[in-house]
């Protein structure tokens, strides 16, 4: 965990923000390989895979297409995978 308290003056912000990329509460993380069945197809052309409900975006990946991928980010929304 890291704790930012950026400083504070009239134009400025005075929060603090506490980060934790650990906490992420998600049903996947960094590094994990799963397989996966690809359900919709993203706004930039990515394969969207959903694992429990979550969305996961997967490059080069078509509606219809069973995949093994490896998760390369994970953000509290969403994730981003490759094929492997």
């Amino acid at each position: 965990m890291k704790i930012v308290k950026p400083e504070a003056s009239r134009g400025k912000s005075s929060e603090v923000y506490i980060l934790g990329r650990e906490l992420l509460d998600t049903p996947v993380r960094f590094g994990d390989t799963i397989s996966v069945r690809i359900e919709e197809r993203g706004r930039e052309g990515d394969g969207i895979a959903f694992v429990d409900g979550f969305p996961v975006f997967v490059e080069n990946a078509r509606v219809g297409e069973e995949l093994d991928i490896r998760i390369k980010k994970v953000t509290p929304r969403f994730a981003k995978a490759k094929i492997i």
